[in-house]
């Protein structure tokens, strides 16, 4: 999803400052891993009962507040960064969580990648392989 989203922000300003003031940070969210979605598409893409009909995509699993996600990525990049909360950001929804009651009737066998493992990899890759 590029650089300018949640995590990757987390990870590039936790990274590289002493203090960081983590926004929205009571607001919670649910991620979805890559490889996760990305199944999640082709098992819908190849099924022959959702033609034109819309899903959503994503983990319904493991919500978690934006101050605790960056608390879990600070432990991940191992920094000594200060975190601090601060002001919602403007137009900022409280939660984002799919409904996916509907994607689950088409695809099975969802095993999702939990939060820390996702982080993990995440991580590994915006620090050691795109900045």
């Amino acid at each position: 999803m590029g650089h300018s989203h949640v995590i990757p922000e987390l990870i590039k300003r936790i990274n590289s400052k002493n203090k960081c003031k983590i926004f929205s940070p009571n607001h919670s969210r649910s991620f979805c891993y890559i490889d996760d979605a990305i199944k999640q598409i082709i098992s819908l893409s190849l099924s022959n009962k959702t033609n034109n009909s819309i899903y959503n995509i994503g983990n319904m699993k493991e919500e978690i507040k934006i101050f605790d996600l960056a608390k879990k990525i600070k432990n991940i990049v191992n920094k000594n960064c200060k975190l601090e909360k601060g002001k919602n950001t403007p137009g900022s929804p409280k939660r984002r969580k799919p409904s996916m009651k509907k994607t689950l009737g088409r695809v099975k066998n969802l095993n999702f990648v939990n939060l820390d493992k996702g982080l993990n990899k995440t991580a590994e890759w915006y620090l050691y392989k795109n900045w």
